[in-house]
């Protein structure tokens, strides 16, 4: 009885694995991630040193977003990658604001 339930379980988690893989929230997170890295390097390249710190916890919670969306984290929260992108935005908002 306990194995079947842990083999609908993983079931369930491949589901939706499947579905965040295709979903746009996917490809959205890792594009701002790619975005706050860029914006992060190019901040400390033009010597915005405060602007190039606020990206990097904003790729970091965009990277968060998406392995825990990807049950590669496995966080208590069922909907913490949305929570992390949210919180990601927020990093990045301040940073490209402090260019």
């Amino acid at each position: 009885m306990k194995q079947e339930l842990t083999i609908a379980e993983k079931e369930e988690e491949q589901a939706q694995i499947s579905q965040f893989k295709k979903s746009k929230l996917s490809k959205v997170v890792l594009v701002f991630a790619v975005f706050a890295v860029v914006g992060c390097i190019s901040s400390f390249g033009e010597g915005s040193i405060v602007s190039g710190f606020m990206m990097i916890p904003s790729a970091a919670m965009f990277f968060c977003s998406w392995l825990s969306g990807m049950h590669i984290i496995d966080l208590k929260i069922r909907s913490a990658h949305v929570i992390c992108m949210v919180a990601g935005l927020v990093f990045l908002l301040v940073g490209v604001s402090m260019i």
